[in-house]
C-alpha cells in the first residue's frame, strides 16, 4: 500500500514494476499528462525513496520494491472475481485440515477469506508465497508452516530443490493452486518453469 500517492504516481509505480525503467517522455505519452507533471511526480517518488532518477529516466528503487509493485498489479487484475473464488474455496476447509496455498494472488484472496473463518481449529496452512504467509499472521487457530527453498525476488514465491524435498515428506490433504492456464496436452501453465515444476510436484503428492 502506498500512502500520500495520487493516481498518476501509483500508475507510474505499477508501470515501472513491469519494466526495467522508463523515460519522462514515455510516461508522459502513456498517462496523457505533460512532461512537467511527470517530472514533478518522479521527484516526489524519488523523495519518498520509491524510485531512482537517472538521466531523464526512472526505475524502481530495489528489487523488493519491484516485487511488491508487481504483486500489487496482479492483485488488482480481476480482483472481485478472485475475492469470490477465495471465499468459496475457504468454505472447503475444515478444522484439523492440512492444506497448501500457492503464491498466486488468488491464493492470497483465499488466505483473506480464511481470516474470517473463526470456526476453524488446529488447521495447518502451508503457503508457498511470502505475501500469503504475511496475510495469515496473527491467527491463533491456524498454524502456518513455511516451506524451505529460495525466495523469488520478482513474485515472492518460494521455489527450488529445497522446496521439492520439503513437500516430498509431507501429508497434504488439500491444495489450492492458481495458474496462468491449463491444457489437456501440457497440464498447468505458468509464468516461470520453477513455478510449473513446483505445482506439478504438489499435484502428484496431495490427496485432494
Amino acid at each position: 500500500m502506498f500512502f500520500n500517492v495520487n493516481k498518476t504516481k501509483k500508475q507510474i509505480l505499477e508501470y515501472l514494476s513491469e519494466r526495467e525503467d522508463a523515460s519522462v517522455g514515455e510516461l508522459s505519452e502513456i498517462f496523457k499528462v505533460s512532461e512537467v507533471t511527470i517530472r514533478t511526480d518522479l521527484n516526489f517518488l524519488a523523495d519518498e525513496e520509491k524510485i531512482v532518477r537517472t538521466h531523464g529516466r526512472a526505475r524502481l528503487l530495489g528489487e523488493r520494491t519491484r516485487a511488491e509493485n508487481s504483486f500489487e498489479v496482479r492483485k488488482k487484475q480481476n480482483f472481485e472475481q478472485k475475492i469470490k473464488i477465495g471465499k468459496e474455496a475457504a468454505k472447503l476447509v475444515n478444522s484439523n485440515d492440512s492444506l497448501l496455498l500457492d503464491s498466486s494472488s488468488t491464493g492470497l484472496a483465499m488466505a483473506m477469506a480464511l481470516r474470517e473463518r473463526t470456526d476453524l481449529k488446529e488447521t495447518t496452512v502451508i503457503p508457498t508465497g511470502i505475501w500469503t504467509a504475511i496475510e495469515l499472521m496473527g491467527l491463533t487457530d491456524i498454524n502456518v508452516l513455511m516451506p524451505s527453498g529460495y525466495l523469488r525476488h520478482t513474485s515472492g514465491s518460494i521455489t527450488g530443490s529445497p522446496t521439492r524435498d520439503f513437500f516430498s515428506s509431507l501429508n497434504i490433504q488439500k491444495a489450492f493452486l492458481g495458474a496462468w492456464g491449463i491444457s489437456l496436452e501440457n497440464g498447468i501453465t505458468d509464468s516461470h518453469l520453477l513455478e510449473i515444476e513446483l505445482k506439478n510436484i504438489l499435484l502428484s503428492a496431495l490427496k485432494k
